[in-house]
């Protein structure tokens, strides 16, 4: 079922990309207009996210944001049998950050959080610089949809880590070098195992993993997003957030991490996934002892 799965979509793939395009914009009005799909929890989350927006400005968002996500789906069938003629054609970046730190460190923790479109990551970077690219993935409970995307990361050469068993999946590179790519925008489990920051002007649960992750390996932390500058061009942007974890104060990396992700999406707020629920931990004062911001928190 896997290998019918996969060859179906590989047949998808080799049409023109303005083909594509143009089923994913079909597909968009279909989502929006009628199925509806998660449209009122993206409308929360801008609401949260841009109170000071007007409903028809967060509409034009959301519209815009659902175009972008039906692109990145289709985008991402594509990538089953894109050329690198292709792939150079549909993302650019700024790799010589990575060319600079392999001068001097043996391995790099690179963050992001969730843009479009993210399934660039594992088709640009392992062939745009000097180390090996290890990304977290959260494993699908299907089989078989699992088994397609696992085919799919791991075409140019991505080691893909499954989340939930990373001292496991980390033992084979402990004495190598590598990029280790972790999105640090994910919810936690559970809001006792978080950290709080505010985070567009509201209390927000973050994960932990990613500052533990980078200040035990002592590596250096390289913050990355991808830029949407039409339909087929992107642009992979990388930004050395701190050189050593050691000169810094605790969770003061994951307050650089919040405060730079915010700052990025308002520049672009269509371009970032806002499906899935963001807030959907309620800040209480029983977890004061887990706030880390500077400020207090700010209370809507």
């Amino acid at each position: 079922m896997s290998k019918i799965l996969y060859g179906f979509f590989y047949l998808i793939s080799l049409l023109p990309l303005f083909i594509l395009y143009g089923i994913a914009d079909f597909f968009f009005l279909i989502l929006y207009y009628v199925v509806g799909y998660r449209r009122d929890v993206v409308m929360k989350n801008l609401l949260i996210a841009f109170p000071e927006k007007t409903d028809a400005e967060r509409r034009a968002i959301s519209r815009k944001f659902f175009r972008n996500f039906m692109h990145t789906w289709i985008e991402t069938i594509k990538l089953i049998s894109i050329s690198e003629k292709q792939l150079s054609k549909l993302i650019g970046g700024n790799y010589e950050v990575f060319q600079q730190l392999h001068k001097k460190h043996p391995r790099v923790t690179l963050l992001t959080g969730h843009f479009m479109n993210w399934e660039l990551y594992n088709f640009t970077i392992p062939q745009r610089q000097p180390y090996p690219f290890l990304a977290v993935y959260m494993h699908i409970t299907n089989k078989h949809l699992n088994d397609f995307f696992l085919k799919m990361r791991t075409r140019v050469g991505s080691n893909l880590l499954r989340a939930g068993e990373m001292r496991t999946e980390m033992m084979p590179w402990r004495n190598k070098e590598y990029i280790i790519g972790l999105a640090a925008d994910q919810n936690p489990g559970h809001p006792t195992n978080a950290v709080w920051l505010n985070y567009f002007g509201r209390p927000t649960a973050f994960v932990t993993g990613p500052e533990k992750n980078a200040t035990m390996g002592k590596t250096p932390v390289v913050m990355s997003w991808i830029e949407k500058k039409s339909a087929g061009r992107y642009v992979m942007c990388f930004e050395l957030l701190v050189e050593s974890t050691e000169e810094l104060a605790p969770y003061e990396l994951t307050r650089r991490f919040v405060n730079r992700l915010e700052q990025i999406i308002k520049k672009d707020p269509s371009n970032y996934l806002w499906t899935h629920k963001r807030w959907k931990h309620e800040w209480k004062e029983e977890y004061k002892d887990l706030w880390v911001d500077t400020k207090p928190p700010e209370l809507q």
